[in-house]
This record gives C-alpha cells, structure tokens and sequence, in this order.
C-alpha cells in the first residue's frame, strides 16, 4: 500500500520529547481531535484512526526518535508535507494529555511518579525503568513493569492484612467509599511556581451534612468527555481541560471562550477555591466554596503623564465601593 511520509526535525536542545504544544499553531474541532483513536500506542510510537470507527480506512503512524518524528499516512495527498491527516494526528497527540504522555517524556514521567507515590517509587531518577504507561478503553494506565512489586500505601497495606489475617477484622467492616455520597466540584487554583490561573474537576465524599470531606480526588476531564453525550458538558469538560495544566502568564480569545464556558457551568459543579496557604495538596481542609456570577461594577482606566513616560492604571467600584 502507498505511504505518504513526510519527517521533522525537532528542537534537540529541548527536554519534552515532542514538543507539540508550541509547534501545533492550527485550530482544530475538539470533536474531530477526540474521535482520534489509537489503533496501537506505546512510548514513541503510534498507529492512528482518523475516525470514531475502526472501520475507517486512514491510518497515520508516527514514531519518534531523538529529535526527529515521521508521519507515515496511507492517503493520496501530496508527499514533502504533511497531509490532513497526519496534521490532525499531531495536533490531538498535542492537545490531548492522554495522548502527549506517550511522546512527551515530562508529561508521562509526571502521571507515572502519581502512581508511584502508592510504591515508594516516587523520587527515582527515571520512573520508565518501573513503570509503563498503556492505553485502554479510552483511557491511559500506568502499570508496573514487574509483576511482583507491591504497593505500599496505608490503603493498599491495610487490604493486604485483611486478606491475609481476616481475624484480625473482627467482623468490623467500614462503610464502602463507593456507597458514600460524592460530588463534582471545579477548584481554581494557582500554578505552584507561576502563579498562572489553573482550573481542575474533583470528586469528593460529602458529609451528613452536605459538605465535602476527603479523600478528594482529581478527575481527568478527557476521560469525563469521553464519557458524555451531552454538547454542552463537552465543552466544559474541554474548557477544564485547556486550564488543567496552565503554564502560561497572558490569555488569548481562546482562554477567554473557554473560561466563559467554565463558568456557564452546564453540570452544575460547585466551584471552590484554592488556599495554598493551608496545603499545597487540593483536600477538603485548603479549598473554600465561591459563587460566581457577572461582574456588575465598573471599570475605570487612568492615564497620567510622569516625566517622558504614561503611566497606566485601573481602578473598579464593586458595590457602590
């Protein structure tokens, strides 16, 4: 079968392995870079599906090594660039996370060490020797490389010794987290280091009386759009998405759209704000509960003159104050 390839030299210097996010410059249709599947994917590798359907026909392969990535598509476009295809495929392994881990050593060395915390693993130098990222079901699993190595967190720890020594129990059994009231909440929070707005969804176990209580957990909002049919809570999802991992100062009409649809609030999450100060993990102790609603006030822009300079400066009256 005919192949178009076409091959790129990337940044050498560069530690991101693919740096996609900075190279992808086209605006795409979220829904067109969702139905993007992996037919096969693993580390530096990938066969692709242009379509929700295995069925079709395009398949589009990239394998990177070192600084240098080719695209193999078996269309009938033009060879020496890329075609629609390939672009849409590096354009998804750019925006997608679950995609980027497989190509971007940072990325995927920051999901592994996640799991690795569970196996004390997570200070080694390079965590690809213990552990390997898979995907599934639509979604990325890291699992480890050698079968026997246990976990040793104080869940996994205290099921081993109920496994192990059930007289120990003494018949008590806790409540299942799983039957326990939980809800979705949105956090906005601030990069560590930066200080860059970034937008995250949790689930979180609620109280008899309606608050919330750990554990609060992170959800992947790929993973959330996946599993909608609803337009709407597509959006949302993908604007949580863009604000996930936020490492940028200013903000583009794109930030802006997806900020408005974060507000719009279509699942009618609560929205909870960040306290660094308390801790810098998101718990139930260091987020407080916000109300969001339309800026009413007024915003009034100063100019003045100082020396060879104009100085500029803002000023909003917010209540009558």
């Amino acid at each position: 079968m005919k192949q178009h390839r076409v091959s790129i030299r990337l940044e050498s210097d560069r530690d991101d392995g693919l740096f996609l996010a900075s190279f992808v410059q086209h605006e795409m249709d979220m829904l067109s870079l969702l139905r993007v599947m992996p037919v096969s994917l693993e580390v530096n590798h990938g066969i692709f599906s242009t379509g929700v359907s295995m069925h079709n026909h395009i398949r589009v392969s990239v394998n990177q090594t070192g600084g240098l990535i080719e695209f193999s598509c078996n269309c009938d476009e033009v060879p020496d660039k890329l075609c629609e295809h390939q672009l849409l495929i590096l354009t998804a392994i750019a925006r997608r996370e679950d995609l980027a881990v497989f190509f971007q050593p940072r990325k995927r060395h920051e999901k592994i060490r996640k799991t690795a915390v569970d196996y004390g693993l997570e200070r080694v130098g390079n965590p690809d020797e213990y552990f390997m990222v898979t995907f599934q079901d639509r979604a990325v699993s890291v699992i480890p490389r050698m079968p026997g190595l246990l976990r040793v967190s104080g869940g996994s720890l205290e099921k081993m010794q109920q496994e192990l020594f059930p007289e120990m129990n003494n018949g008590k059994q806790g409540r299942p987290e799983e039957n326990q009231p939980k809800k979705r909440i949105v956090v906005f929070r601030r990069h560590k280091y930066y200080h860059y707005l970034q937008v995250g969804i949790y689930e979180a176990l609620l109280t008899r009386q309606g608050t919330i209580k750990n554990p609060v957990t992170e959800l992947d909002p790929h993973e959330l759009a996946w599993q909608t049919e609803n337009r709407e809570y597509l959006q949302f999802y993908m604007a949580v998405s863009r604000f996930r991992n936020h490492k940028e100062g200013g903000l583009d009409e794109s930030d802006i759209q997806a900020l408005k649809a974060i507000t719009e609030n279509r699942p009618g999450c609560d929205f909870f704000v960040h306290q660094e100060s308390v801790s810098e993990q998101v718990n139930a102790t260091s987020v407080l509960p916000v109300q969001l609603g339309k800026f009413n006030g007024e915003a009034i822009l100063l100019i003045a003159q100082k020396d060879s300079f104009m100085e500029l400066s803002v000023k909003v009256r917010l209540d009558n104050q």
